[in-house]
């Protein structure tokens, strides 16, 4: 009514009459799915910037370096059994891996710091629990051998002893025995199974004050004692932040080796456990970071092919060596 009587005073003009569309106003289907991308694409990424914000766990080499103060020595894959506590040296069982391949250069690495710095006597650790120390340990004692140098590992971590199951060799009788005047160091010093030049100091009965043993005049000894014999010390050593055992150990020791698990350890932990360290005045030689994917970072090992059987380091070549040298423990070793 009252359109009519505008028309009719002349207010409104009747230009085209109304038409009946062809088509919805609404919904429009690829409108809405070009605005909804978008809208999912901005939404996406800003969850993804405060993930990466609050979650602070290393997945990156430079990322390592930073958190560390130390340089990355290795990068080292995670191993598949090892998702199920499997002890796995891997040297020994697939020597032609990627992973097995990462402990090489990491040897080599090794060797290169040598020639820098005397190291006979070298601490492994991590800032925490379950990061791949003890595995790090096994396998780079085994390719040090395999190198033609005498290792010894030493299971010092008098908590969690757990550095016999890679060899299947029983830490009934051990340091600890030997500490308490039990046994003596010759006796408790065992080879590995078919791997010549690496021997095998197990932890023995668990002490109930493990600091103390590990701080006495005994234990200085007894590492004095090891350098004199080997041409390389490893020491299993407890994880840094929850006990003190890995800052005592790391004074008998030439240097320390630090672990880090890809998208375990936390960039918080890795920076305490280096202050702890120097606290105590130890020489932190690097950093390996353990447990890589292709979801936690970057690897070199992924798509080349390369495998260290071309270079004469495989198990023929083991076998090779176990027919030139001898028994590895410390009977009949002349001191270097």
């Amino acid at each position: 009514m009252q359109v009519s009587g505008a028309t009719d005073t002349g207010d409104v003009a009747l230009v085209t009459p109304a038409s009946t569309p062809v088509s919805p106003s609404s919904p429009k289907p690829a409108e809405d799915a070009l605005l909804g991308l978008v809208a999912g694409l901005a939404l996406g990424l800003g969850v993804a910037f405060l993930r990466d914000s609050f979650d602070d766990r290393l997945t990156s080499k430079e990322a390592t370096e930073h958190a560390g103060g130390a340089p990355v020595l290795a990068m080292t894959p995670l191993v598949s059994s090892w998702r199920r506590q499997m002890p796995l040296v891997v040297t020994i069982t697939e020597p032609n891996s990627p992973a097995a391949e990462s402990y090489r250069s990491l040897r080599t690495s090794l060797q290169f710091a040598r020639q820098e710095q005397q190291l006979r006597c070298l601490v492994v650790t991590s800032p925490g629990a379950s990061e791949g120390k003890t595995a790090t340990l096994a396998n780079l004692g085994v390719v040090f051998a395999q190198a033609g140098e005498r290792v010894v590992l030493v299971s010092c971590d008098l908590r969690r002893p757990r550095l016999g199951e890679f060899f299947g060799l029983d830490e009934q009788a051990g340091l600890t025995s030997v500490l308490l005047d039990q046994r003596m160091l010759e006796e408790t010093v065992l080879p590995v199974p078919g791997i010549d030049r690496l021997s095998l100091l197990p932890a023995g009965p668990v002490p109930p004050n493990p600091a103390e043993l590990l701080d006495s005049a005994r234990a200085r000894d007894i590492f004095t004692r090891l350098r004199e014999h080997y041409d390389l010390v490893l020491i299993d050593s407890p994880p840094v932040l929850p006990v003190t055992d890995a800052a005592i150990l790391s004074r008998h020791a030439d240097a320390t080796l630090m672990l880090a698990a890809a998208g375990q350890t936390r960039r918080s932990d890795l920076h305490r456990a280096v202050e702890k360290l120097d606290q105590v005045g130890a020489t932190i030689l690097g950093t390996v970071l353990n447990k890589v994917t292709r979801q936690t970072g970057r690897y070199y090992g992924n798509g080349y092919g390369y495998t260290s059987k071309y270079y004469g380091t495989g198990a023929h070549s083991v076998a090779q060596a176990g027919h030139l040298n001898g028994n590895s423990g410390i009977k009949n070793r002349s001191p270097r």
